[in-house]
């Protein structure tokens, strides 16, 4: 229980969670899975011996994994939002561990820095990282993540775009989000980048990206929703007008 000044209040009950390692660094870091599990969310990130942080590299999915590389606004154009969950990556010369950026799926170099992960917040959970939004994406866009304690290696959602890893280029694993009770939430997906290509853990950056939908490159459905958003109000107690929004698949293939 936790006393607080409020009257109507006076204590309130709430859980208290934490995850213990090793140590710093390597092999002494937590795994993905015991991340996920510390925070209540029911992912199965496919990993065999969550009791160490060491994962396959194989370029196939694990566990819960959905196959998406780019990704586009949900159907209502909401604001992308990112929520950085870890950050267990090698500290850089600059003062920062990592910076997390969106770009043009058909052009990399049309960046957008979305957050930026410093040394003093490496090797936790809920790390605070400078910048945490974007609101002008372009319409299609895929995750990079610049590591800067690896001579700026860059590690894209796009396979074919990690050369630096060779023979195992799916280097970030992309989990749809599960509420505590184990259902999905809409538009919201765990996102799992690795940095190096060999010993990997998938967990040197991890985050939630919420208000998205992943681009499906396996046929060419497009759900689409005639009003951005819908917005009720009135006085207490009487009865708002009735509306209506309207979703169609504007694609030539189903959904």
């Amino acid at each position: 229980n936790i006393a607080t000044d409020s009257q109507a209040t006076p204590s309130i009950t709430t859980t208290l969670r934490g995850l213990g390692t090793l140590g710093q660094g390597g092999s002494n870091e937590p795994s993905l899975q015991w991340i996920l599990d510390t925070l209540q969310i029911p992912v199965n990130a496919g990993d065999d011996d969550p009791s160490n942080n060491t994962m396959s590299g194989a370029d196939v999915l694990l566990g819960d994994e959905i196959e998406v590389e780019s990704f586009k606004r949900d159907p209502f154009d909401n604001i992308v939002k990112f929520e950085p969950l870890a950050l267990f990556g090698p500290a850089g010369p600059n003062g920062n561990t990592v910076t997390a950026a969106v770009h043009d799926s058909s052009n990399p170099t049309d960046r957008t820095v979305v957050g930026t992960g410093p040394n003093n917040q490496n090797q936790l959970l809920l790390p605070t990282f400078t910048g945490t939004g974007a609101t002008n994406l372009p319409d299609t866009f895929g995750f990079d993540f610049t590591w800067h304690g690896l001579s700026d290696r860059v590690t894209w959602s796009e396979d074919a775009r990690n050369t630096w890893s060779a023979g195992a280029q799916h280097t970030v694993r992309v989990y749809p989000l599960k509420n505590a009770d184990g259902s999905i939430e809409p538009y919201a997906y765990v996102i799992a980048p690795e940095d190096v290509p060999t010993g990997v853990d998938f967990q040197d950056a991890v985050m939630i990206v919420r208000n998205v939908q992943p681009v499906i490159t396996a046929g060419n459905g497009d759900i689409e929703a005639d009003k951005p958003e819908l917005v009720y109000s009135g006085v207490k107690g009487t009865t708002s007008t009735n509306q209506a929004v309207r979703v169609t698949n504007a694609g030539s293939t189903p959904l």
